[in-house]
């Protein structure tokens, strides 16, 4: 199998260790600018010399730079399976997926505690869901300046609201379309960014339960957790921790991640479902339009005022 990962960031370099493990026999290319010690590595798509000889691909770059390359791709490939990066694009954009099968990066699908919840809560009533999202924007990558990242630049599509976009994403696989009542999405911190750092969102899920969604690049203690009300039980869902507890009046019931459970156990499972092709849980190209679709709305509900509403 031939691999072609665009753009060698932290999270290109994460695609090509867990697809050259998972596929050790294959031949893998990166398009990137960085001097690599690495074969076949290539300043820019344009350079690749046989763009229609790989049979999976992965757009790895940054958010405002993934409408161009996919395009690219487009234009060039036939009957191949493209994998972006989340989010789809920095803006909603008019996209037809044509002859290739196109997949969006939203690996929080296959953590085995998020597909419990989504089991555990089908066919229940669901009154609420409360998410929190966030971490300190200059943690994230401490071997590099902040300042300098993509998700420091609003221009280059950075920001909390696209970056802790799985929440949007994995909200509506579990609960269905999210309808955006209310938001709020800025910048109220002293970080030196152009971005948002901090969002807000308050909506109805398709069944009729209120969901908020929090998310910040402010927090000093990382956190990501999901709390479901329900009209029998509450879940209680910590995915840093790796815990989900179910609550109901017969008692309390735990479930974990399963031992040797790393970061990078989503990112195989995600790749090989969609390269072995029985799609069942990777984001299709529509869903992850339905995730732009939110983030519009969200910025919208933002003009409008927050405090108006």
């Amino acid at each position: 199998m031939n691999i072609l990962i665009i753009g060698f960031g932290s999270i290109g370099r994460r695609h090509w260790e867990v697809l050259g493990e998972l596929y050790p026999q294959s031949t893998m290319s990166v398009v990137s600018r960085q001097s690599l010690n690495l074969d076949n590595v290539y300043p820019d798509l344009a350079t690749v010399p046989d763009i229609a000889a790989y049979d999976y691909y992965v757009i790895a770059t940054e958010t405002s730079l993934h409408y161009e390359h996919l395009k690219y791709l487009s234009d060039r490939v036939r009957g191949k399976k493209i994998l972006v990066e989340k989010p789809l694009f920095d803006q909603i954009r008019d996209f037809n997926e044509g002859e290739n099968r196109i997949f969006v990066g939203y690996n929080l699908r296959f953590h085995p505690l998020i597909a419990a919840l989504r089991n555990e809560i089908q066919h229940k009533k669901v009154l609420a869901v409360q998410i929190v999202a966030g971490q300190y924007l200059p943690s994230w990558r401490p071997q590099e300046d902040y300042r300098l990242s993509y998700s420091a630049s609003k221009s280059r599509g950075g920001g909390v609201l696209r970056d802790l976009s799985h929440e949007i994403d994995y909200v509506q696989w579990i609960f269905g379309s999210l309808l955006v009542e209310n938001a709020f999405c800025g910048k109220i911190s002293d970080l030196e960014i152009s971005s948002d750092d901090y969002a807000v969102v308050v909506g109805r899920s398709e069944l009729g339960a209120i969901v908020t969604i929090t998310a910040d690049y402010l927090c000093r203690k990382p956190q990501r957790t999901v709390t479901v009300i329900g009209s029998e039980s509450t879940y209680y869902l910590d995915i840093i921790e790796g815990q989900l507890e179910i609550v109901a009046e017969a008692g309390v019931r735990k479930m974990v991640t399963p031992d040797g459970f790393s970061r990078n156990y989503t990112y195989r499972r995600m790749h090989m479902e969609i390269i072995q092709g029985d799609i069942e849980n990777a984001c299709t190209l529509d869903q992850a339009r339905q995730v732009m679709f939110v983030i519009a709305e969200v910025e919208r509900a933002h003009r409008e005022g927050w405090s108006n509403k």
